[in-house]
């Protein structure tokens, strides 16, 4: 400021007060651009409590006392270690870099931070690992690599002939179809005779055929594409009436007599179980070929089980 009147100070609080908001007090000495009535009036207006200190007592007013001593102190080792080239607003803004980003005994943090949120970035910054900034290039990286060899997203637009990839059986792979529009970066929706299917990209070929409709909302008329349409696999005759063979068990069928021979015939017991056996398939014997035993006949009995609350 080249002048300290009050209108250049409301000037300067104006344009402070229109960047960081209004603030709750404004604490002042007794200067005369402050006790004027026209600055009174101005801090009235925005809702700015105005203090102003004791008269004749710096103290009162001591973190900005503190703070004027410091830059003084910080220009006098600039001038005195020789850097004479550097403007003064040059080394003010030196001071004012290192002063907002070196933390503070009291809150443990820098002033930039407990202002903006976060840390400034200064030249110190440069020895420091930057996690975020790797992570980018890092996943930039993955990114050229991945598309390298891709090839680039093919667009259609709405009423183009296309032909879309047949996954329902078949002996035509590329069905003809028409783009009805498009619902996300990767997705079309096609009509495909006289239905409408959601098709990615991907199963998509551009064809230069004529469209098959040319009103997309209502199918009528098919005449000459009726035979472009799907038609259903019709099996044979045979294959149709064949009833489905059912998954019955089959029961256990024991011959009525045995055949006077040498060998002894030994017939197979069904063993007596508790638990249920539907599930279990017994083999199948036929009457005609009767079961020569090549050992001896054993006794089955059903197995004894265990009864730990007998004589209780």
């Amino acid at each position: 400021m080249t002048t300290t009147t009050s209108e250049r100070t409301i000037e300067v609080l104006r344009s402070l007060f229109s960047s960081y908001g209004l603030p709750e007090e404004v604490v002042s000495d007794n200067g005369p651009q402050f006790t004027s009535t026209e600055f009174e009036q101005f801090m009235k207006r925005n809702g700015v409590r105005h203090t102003l200190v004791t008269p004749y007592h710096p103290a009162s007013n001591g973190a900005a006392e503190r703070s004027v001593q410091i830059l003084k102190q910080t220009l006098q080792k600039q001038v005195f270690d020789g850097d004479e080239q550097c403007t003064i607003q040059h080394r003010l803004s030196n001071f004012l870099l290192k002063y907002r980003s070196t933390p503070q005994t009291v809150t443990g943090v820098s002033p930039a931070e407990l202002f903006l949120q976060r840390q400034l970035r200064t030249p110190l910054s440069l020895l420091k690992p930057d996690t975020g900034s790797r992570v980018q290039r890092k996943q930039a990286e993955q990114k050229r690599q991945h598309d390298k060899g891709r090839v680039r997203v093919r667009t259609f637009s709405p009423k183009q002939t296309v032909r879309v990839r047949n996954f329902r059986g078949g002996q035509e792979k590329w069905m003809p179809g028409t783009i009805v529009r498009q619902l996300g970066p990767l997705t079309y929706l096609v009509r495909i005779g006289p239905n409408i299917r959601y098709t990615h990209v991907d199963h998509i070929l551009s064809s230069g055929e004529e469209p098959l409709f040319d009103d997309l909302s209502v199918v009528s008329n098919l005449g000459s594409n009726q035979s472009q349409v799907d038609t259903p696999v019709v099996l044979p005759e045979t294959f149709s009436r064949s009833p489905i063979p059912s998954k019955e068990p089959e029961t256990l069928k024991v011959p009525t007599s045995v055949p006077d021979t040498s060998a002894v015939v030994a017939p197979i017991p069904t063993p007596q179980l508790e638990s249920s056996t539907s599930d279990i398939q017994t083999p199948v014997v036929s009457s005609t070929s009767p079961v020569v035993g090549r050992n001896p006949p054993r006794n089955r009995q059903p197995p004894q089980k265990l009864n730990l609350f007998v004589g209780y």
